[in-house]
């Protein structure tokens, strides 16, 4: 992607190359990007109980991920859907987690089939 720009000043800064994915207006999402995986991930430490650690994660993960849809910060359309696509996997995991810790996915009879789809 370097090679097609003109401006050699431009081609030798590393930033350059973390924002060229993004629309200009977007060039700081990268940033942002780190920052939720820090939140998700050391932030959560923070709490002393499993029911604020909960409650943070979920809002955390809707958060941005209402975000990311809403903004369609990426320049290429299919990398745009595949971040969308791994955004919805992550949160689908932690929700899924969240039934197991509930029990939820322990039922017997036909009811677990529908739980676990």
């Amino acid at each position: 992607i370097t090679a097609l720009m003109k401006n050699k000043k431009l081609q030798a800064d590393p930033v350059v190359l973390l924002a060229l994915p993004y629309r200009p207006r977007y060039w700081w999402y990268e940033v942002f990007s780190l920052g939720r995986r820090f939140a998700l991930t050391s932030v959560v430490l923070a709490f002393n109980h499993w029911h604020g650690t909960t409650a943070y994660t979920v809002l955390v993960l809707i958060s941005v991920h209402i975000l990311e849809r809403e903004w369609s910060p990426m320049i290429d359309p299919f990398m745009g859907n595949f971040s969308h696509g791994l955004s919805w996997q992550i949160l689908m995991s932690v929700i899924y987690m969240l039934f197991l810790d509930a029990k939820v996915l322990d039922a017997k009879g036909p009811g677990a089939v529908w739980y676990s789809v």
